[in-house]
């Protein structure tokens, strides 16, 4: 019954600080369901727990389960949560952190990145060592604990700095917005405008699952730089009980 520990668990840490409080509709999306077996009875049972409406499908539909939840959901925002992405910071960081990036929303940002910048998790992979270019840089905000000084590169010995393509936006909390030109798409923690996400991102989820991030990096309107993001402190940890991540890529990081 894999994932039963990692969820359990990550429902309960929304609970706990106060993320399914702060919530005004919550869905939880499982797919390779087979009803009547013991682990979607489980599953179904725990989610409704939490207060969760559940939503099924018996096929792998990846990322199409994204586009799903947002036609369903009624709110002016929408965040998309993988079963394994415990929330790591107390209540009081939690309302600052929504309200920081819900006002951002409504300011002209598209999507606010909420995977924790010092306590990201492991596997942080998606940045390969060999192939760190400038439209990765942003997501490298999360090793720079002070990025007005800059990001040095262990092999180049290179410097990006604040002003180049990546602005303070926020001064408190500390606030970092580019465009998309230097940001990749990825499905780790964010929230967006609902209506943004249906219009824009929605009809490009049906792509099997590891061509997703890749095609939208690709797209010709994502780098054109037209849409805007943000990344401040975070909330979210990658963190798994039921199967193994990458320790190689932790060791990596702290060399």
């Amino acid at each position: 019954m894999s994932g039963i520990r990692t969820l359990e668990r990550t429902l309960q840490s929304y609970c706990d600080a106060g993320l399914i409080g702060a919530s005004t509709e919550r869905f939880i999306f499982f797919q390779k369901h087979q009803p009547g077996t013991a682990l979607a009875k489980w599953r179904e049972d725990i989610s409704r727990w939490y207060g969760f409406e559940v939503m099924t499908d018996p096929g792998n539909v990846a990322y199409i389960s994204f586009d799903r939840m947002a036609k369903k959901c009624t709110s002016d925002y929408i965040m998309f949560l993988e079963e394994d992405f415990l929330l790591v910071e107390p209540l009081q960081v939690v309302r600052q952190q929504l309200d920081n990036a819900i006002r951002l929303l409504s300011s002209g940002i598209d999507a606010v990145r909420m995977r924790h910048r010092w306590k990201f998790g492991s596997p942080y992979y998606s940045y390969n060592k060999k192939h760190m270019v400038q439209s990765q840089v942003f997501a490298m905000v999360s090793k720079m604990e002070d990025p007005e000084k800059g990001y040095g590169y262990r092999q180049s010995g290179s410097k990006l700095f604040i002003g180049d393509f990546l602005t303070k936006c926020v001064e408190e909390p500390a606030t970092y917005c580019s465009n998309s030109t230097h940001v990749r798409f990825t499905t780790n923690p964010a929230l967006y405008r609902t209506s943004w996400f249906r219009d824009v991102l929605g009809p490009r989820m049906y792509r099997p699952y590891l061509e997703l991030e890749p095609s939208i990096k690709d797209w010709s309107v994502w780098k054109s730089g037209r849409y805007k993001l943000a990344c401040s402190l975070g909330l979210f940890q990658h963190n798994r009980m039921d199967r193994s991540t990458s320790q190689a890529d932790i060791d990596w990081w702290n060399q």
